[in-house]
């Protein structure tokens, strides 16, 4: 079975995390299933020229000057087609996802000629990518699945309704895949009912158990640094619960446009030295810091599903979320705490007691709980089976 991929939103030059769960998932489908993984990359952002922005206009154009059309194998069966394409205001001639467009059907006809007949497009988040899949559907005859990963889904509303680009996707998907049910919930109340939830997945080969490590409470926390992330919540529970100096400390891996103003805050809570920003985490380096921590942390305003958490549970490690969207999926009595969104005081009370229960969290069975729900070869046989009801016309 042939599958092109569409992805919003897939790892570039200028955002090399940008998502990345997306080019492990058609990895693992390659891996673990008898699909051949084709996935369209124009670049995605890294061709964007911004009229109120020059300076990114202009590396834009260094980019695309540098960039040359290539095949990239992924593994065996999974190709990336890199097809890069500048994108400009959809207010100009030629602009908005018509370039895209452009590039995805010259990726889509590369692919016949490659692999012959393709089956199945699955695209990765209504605008662009399952808006571009539901054109070359229409084009082509090919059906589409499409997986909503936004966490605000869905984004822009016109008179009280999505956009419509993002209708037209859903409408015309022939399954619609939400990560977590809380997410699915969101979409549902647009009137969208065909929806499925299947998770995203971890690689369980290379995030594993170990045994906690000596020295102080080691929490880890990672992610974007920016509001939706809730970094400031974290700081001000750090502050509330104010623990022994020596004892706890924070790992705090990630970039993002607030972190000056979130060291900052630190400094003006006093908790600094608490805390150690170490920057981004590449993804062979990942897993090393879930093993090195004894708790994850992630104070999140809204997430679609947090594959951070299920890392940290595939590493065995306890973990403490919040009761946005996501890690209702994900945390339960094995494996940690929820607690409500941008509450400093209950936030606080979890990580203290995290640190003094520590004990009742067994690795194993963490590991064992995070195996049954998203391993690869757990979540690629659910999204085979939808394939092929898709197929058969179910």
């Amino acid at each position: 079975m042939n599958i092109l991929v569409i992805p919003s939103w897939y790892p570039s030059q200028k955002n090399p995390l940008g998502g990345i769960f997306c080019r492990e998932q058609a990895e693992a489908l390659a891996d673990c299933t008898d699909c051949r993984v084709i996935v369209a990359d124009w670049g995605q952002n890294d061709g964007a020229l911004p009229l109120s922005h020059p300076l990114d206009s202009l590396r834009a154009l260094g980019w695309r000057s540098g960039a040359r059309r290539q095949i990239r194998p992924r593994n065996e069966r999974c190709f990336e087609f890199f097809e890069p394409t500048l994108i400009w205001s959809p207010i100009l001639s030629g602009g908005g996802n018509q370039k895209i467009f452009k590039a995805l059907r010259r990726i889509y006809r590369d692919a016949l000629k490659m692999f012959g007949k393709i089956d199945l497009f699955h695209a990765h988040v209504c605008r662009p990518g399952g808006y571009l899949a539901a054109q070359l559907s229409a084009e082509t005859g090919v059906p589409f699945v499409l997986t909503e990963h936004y966490s605000r889904f869905p984004g822009e509303l016109i008179n009280g309704r999505p956009h419509p680009e993002t209708e037209l996707a859903m409408s015309r998907a022939a399954a619609v895949i939400s990560v977590s049910r809380p997410a699915a919930e969101k979409i549902k109340a647009y009137g969208y009912k065909r929806v499925q939830v299947i998770p995203n997945l971890v690689d369980e080969k290379r995030f594993v158990a170990q045994p906690f490590p000596s020295g102080p409470f080691r929490f880890f926390s990672m992610g974007g640094i920016t509001h939706s992330k809730g970094f400031d919540v974290l700081l001000r529970a750090i502050a509330h619960w104010s623990p022994v100096a020596g004892e706890v400390e924070f790992v705090i891996a990630g970039e993002g446009v607030m972190k000056n103003e979130f060291q900052t805050l630190a400094r003006k809570l006093g908790v600094d030295k608490f805390v150690h920003w170490i920057g981004p985490v590449s993804r062979p380096d990942a897993p090393r810091y879930f093993q090195e921590c004894h708790a994850f942390v992630l104070a999140s305003r809204h997430e679609s599903f947090g594959v951070v958490f299920a890392e940290a549970i595939a590493s065995g490690r306890p973990v403490i979320g919040t009761i946005s969207g996501g890690p209702e999926d994900i945390v339960n009595e094995t494996n940690g705490f929820l607690v409500p969104v941008e509450n400093v005081t209950e936030l606080a009370a979890a990580l203290a007691r995290m640190k003094e229960q520590h004990s009742r969290f067994e690795p194993g069975a963490i590991r064992a709980d995070f195996m049954n729900r998203f391993s690869r070869p757990v979540v690629t046989a659910q999204i085979r089976q939808l394939y092929a009801e898709v197929l058969a016309g179910k």
